[in-house]
């Protein structure tokens, strides 16, 4: 067990491509509860370097205090150790790493950032983790990966990617039961591991606010207590239904 579930919850978290040229401004806003700076889904392949570049550029200069994660690539991308040279350091909340399948892939992130923080002068430990879910197999180890590191603060469950994974049909207003059973899954993990409650995905659709706010109230109805955005006109809803009793 650690101590993560007793920091403050992080209902909303803007998801921003790392390469975007309002990166900067967007995390200075403050709008959101944390932001989370993407080097992989949102990144074409041809700006992928020039996300790293940008991401560590505007952690070493981030003076606001704000709550910033980056979705660095998989442990097997090859990118990791690249990503992580780069953006490890004091302004640097935590690490979003995708598609993790097992406890290991969290453990070497783990070991990876020991190393960093060391020779930077952090504390050990001063980096979180939050898993995302993204595979079958994910699913299948949900709780050795749950309790794999003190670093881990939540997980999420990505739904889109894990729904393709699993060969279902494309999701509408109402996701599959096969989805909603893995949901479930991790937030008793998270639970039983002493973690925050799980984080929901994205909602990818800008002005569909009906299905977000269906897909996020069946969320918290599960025990969910965060969901990700990609449109900052997201966040008073999620805000909304995620701490309202």
């Amino acid at each position: 067990m650690n101590n993560v579930a007793e920091r403050p919850l992080l209902i909303t978290m803007l998801m921003i491509p790392g390469q975007a040229p309002d990166a900067a401004d967007q995390v200075a806003l403050g709008h959101a509860d944390a932001y989370l700076l993407d080097l992989e889904d949102t990144v074409p392949a041809a700006a992928k370097d020039e996300a790293v570049r940008a991401t560590g550029d505007l952690l070493s200069n981030e003076q606001g205090g704000r709550v910033v994660y980056v979705r660095v690539h998989s442990v097997d991308a090859g990118r990791l150790t690249q990503e992580l040279d780069a953006i490890v350091g004091p302004s640097l909340t935590g690490i979003n790493l995708p598609k993790v399948e097992s406890a290991a892939d969290v453990i070497a992130l783990d070991s990876r950032l020991a190393v960093l923080e060391a020779a930077r002068g952090l504390s050990v430990g001063h980096t979180e983790i939050m898993a995302t879910i993204e595979t079958a197999r994910g699913v299948r180890h949900l709780n050795e990966i749950a309790a794999a590191s003190p670093r881990l603060r939540c997980l999420c469950v990505g739904v889109g990617d894990l729904t393709r994974d699993l060969g279902l049909e494309p999701q509408g207003v109402e996701l599959s039961p096969t989805i909603v059973a893995a949901q479930i899954q991790a937030v008793f993990a998270s639970a039983a591991a002493g973690l925050q409650p799980p984080h929901d995905s994205t909602y990818a659709v800008e002005n569909d606010l009906a299905t977000l706010c269906h897909r996020a109230r069946a969320t918290r109805a599960l025990g969910f207590r965060g969901k990700h955005a990609l449109h900052a006109a997201h966040l008073p809803i999620i805000t909304e239904i995620y701490t309202t009793p």
